[in-house]
């Protein structure tokens, strides 16, 4: 009689689990790289502002330095301690 030989048909299924969670690891590499190149963006433009941000720091602290230093001229401009005694208003 003839000898009994297993036939095994599906001998490439392995494989293609193998090409599947390869396909899958690349879409996770893809997906961290496209990440890493937002996040670079977003930090070149973040340090980019930062000179801007700084400079307008840096406007409004030397104006209220000079608002605090000319105080007293801008609240009596004609330096008569505010006491009008020409009775006239004027605004030098």
């Amino acid at each position: 009689m003839y000898e009994y030989t297993y036939v095994h048909t599906h001998t490439h299924t392995h494989t293609y689990i193998y090409i599947y969670i390869y396909i899958y690891i690349c879409y996770i590499y893809i997906y961290i790289y496209i990440y890493i190149y937002i996040y670079n963006i977003y930090i070149s433009y973040f340090l980019l502002c930062v000179p801007s941000q700084v400079d307008l720091r840096n406007s409004y602290l030397k104006a209220a330095a000079l608002f605090a230093k000319n105080y007293k001229r801008l609240s009596d401009p004609r330096g008569d301690g505010g006491e009008g005694s020409r009775g006239v208003m004027s605004m030098f």
